[in-house]
């Protein structure tokens, strides 16, 4: 289900989403308490929500044509 949720907020631009597979690189203090963070992916979490999304695709996929051979 985590993968299914991942992806969700990924598609409805879920701030979240990104940061399961970010981390922060670089920090930068601003005036009024606001922080600049860099991000960049980490590949170990990218490919653990890629690689399931991928597989389910390709199923539903498949599942469809041979339903719609049927």
């Amino acid at each position: 289900m985590s993968v299914w949720q991942l992806c969700s907020g990924f598609a409805h631009g879920r701030r979240w989403a990104a940061d399961a597979v970010l981390t922060p690189t670089q920090s930068t203090s601003l005036p009024d308490d606001v922080i600049v963070k860099e991000n960049r992916p980490t590949m170990r979490l990218l490919v653990w929500a890629l690689t399931p999304a991928m597989d389910l695709i390709r199923y539903s996929l498949e599942r469809h044509s041979e339903l719609s051979r049927a």
